[in-house]
């Protein structure tokens, strides 16, 4: 039986939950070189994870974008929050701006990772 997304998917949650962070990058970047199309879970499982850094996350998004499914509000949530987090608010709001136009509607947990990264940062006006 070929390998297909469905046995990667497995292959790396499996890494991620056994704490073999290492290998399930490694694993994502042979899948992708072998030409298996990857799917929203896969990149889904690396980005919720936290296992890539703020800069690779935006790799695993074009990833997820150049692929045959779109980013969920739940994976743009994540991605946006984190970017919050670590006080690289403009890279949040231009994310947030992508994702309005990708069609994607901001809700209230968008809303409140925006707000709080803003006013962390002192911005209050703008928060």
């Amino acid at each position: 039986m070929p390998l297909n997304a469905i046995i990667f998917n497995i292959l790396i949650n499996g890494l991620i939950h056994s704490d073999r962070l290492d290998q399930a990058v490694r694993l994502l970047d042979n899948v992708m070189e072998q030409g298996v199309q990857h799917t929203i879970l896969t990149c889904g499982t690396m980005v919720f994870s936290k296992i890539v850094g703020n800069a690779s996350v935006f790799w695993l998004l074009r990833q997820i974008q150049s692929g045959l499914c779109k980013p969920c509000i739940v994976i743009y949530n994540t991605i946006i929050d984190s970017l919050s987090k670590d006080k690289l608010l403009p890279q949040a709001l231009k994310l947030f701006s992508e994702m309005k136009s990708d069609g994607t509607s901001p809700n209230i947990i968008t809303y409140t990772a925006l707000v709080l990264g803003l006013c962390g940062s002192g911005q209050w006006e703008d928060g």
